[in-house]
């Protein structure tokens, strides 16, 4: 996505107030799930996705100037490609805040630029020195926060590290994702993100919503009392529509390396979060272990 020249090397108010709502709305996804008990990853999706699409639609759309490239890039396997693997995250992200502490699955999802690297050692890249320290800092990170969890061999332990594992696993996706992404806009095939954002919201709907009307009782199980119906509007307006558009205007209107700063702050967010709503107290070696690993993502995001 192209910088506006004209806040590329100045401070930015709006911008930086959009890129902060913008990691507050993702950090607040997991209180959302964590309030939904009982009810599966699939269908937390479906609603989040379903309530989105119908506040941004009529939106993007608007800003969809060529109506017609936009039904016929649908043709485009590259368009699917992209939009499945965001459908796959989001399923696999419900899932790890299901299992694990929010602080500890937001901070582990964010490491997504620690793969990235190694996508492009893997590409035979020449990576930076930035970037070398940066993936020792992470990896130490990540060790402090998981390496106590195999110790034990308790179920909730288990759990929990099943539910890390996870979010580790949607990192790895989700840098995937931005790396090909980097890949095809360097041959200028990119896809545009609205048709994207639009694709990934309606397929995500209609997909995930047939694997709840096929999943015995999955359906009956959902009461629609108020704390249900506010966390599906929170997911999908909240940690989804506000983020994605505040997302847009802050990359837009900052340097990348001031949008990325300052979206490493979504796992401090949602810790302070997780302990005023849900009183979920973080593990001990969740400090020492998230500082070293966002000090490895600040490197990584000095690059060029």
């Amino acid at each position: 996505m192209k910088i506006n020249s004209k806040h590329s090397n100045t401070f930015d108010s709006i911008g930086v107030a959009a890129a902060l709502l913008t990691a507050s709305g993702w950090s607040l996804a997991g209180i959302f799930i964590r309030l939904l008990p009982d009810i599966s990853a699939y269908c937390i999706v479906a609603g989040r996705f379903t309530v989105a699409l119908v506040v941004m639609m009529p939106l993007l759309w608007l800003l969809q100037k060529d109506r017609i490239t936009f039904i016929r890039s649908l043709q485009y396997a590259e368009y699917w490609h992209m939009s499945v693997i965001v459908v796959g995250c989001c399923t696999l992200g419900t899932t790890a805040f299901q299992m694990a502490p929010v602080g500890e699955v937001t901070l582990l999802m964010s490491t997504a630029p620690l793969f990235v690297v190694v996508y492009k050692l893997l590409n035979r890249e020449k990576i930076q020195k930035n970037e070398s320290l940066g993936i020792l800092f992470a990896l130490l990170g990540i060790t402090f926060i998981l390496v106590p969890e195999f110790s034990t061999t308790e179920t909730a332990t288990l759990h929990r590290l099943l539910g890390n594992g996870l979010a580790l696993l949607v990192a790895l996706l989700m840098a995937y994702y931005a790396f090909r992404f980097r890949l095809l806009n360097q041959r200028g095939q990119a896809p545009d993100e609205k048709i994207v954002t639009l694709l990934t919201l309606a397929l995500g709907s209609i997909v995930l919503w047939a694997v709840t009307a096929v999943v015995p009782n999955a359906i009956k199980t959902i009461v629609l009392d108020q704390q249900v119906l506010v966390a599906f509007a929170g997911l999908g307006i909240i940690c989804t529509a506000i983020p994605t558009l505040g997302y847009a205007i802050a990359s837009r209107r900052l340097p990348p390396i001031l949008t990325t700063t300052v979206l490493l702050v979504e796992p401090i967010f949602a810790v302070v979060f997780a302990y005023l709503i849900l009183k979920e107290v973080p593990s001990p070696l969740l400090v020492p272990g998230g500082l070293l690993v966002l000090g490895g993502l600040v490197f990584i995001s000095k690059s060029k």
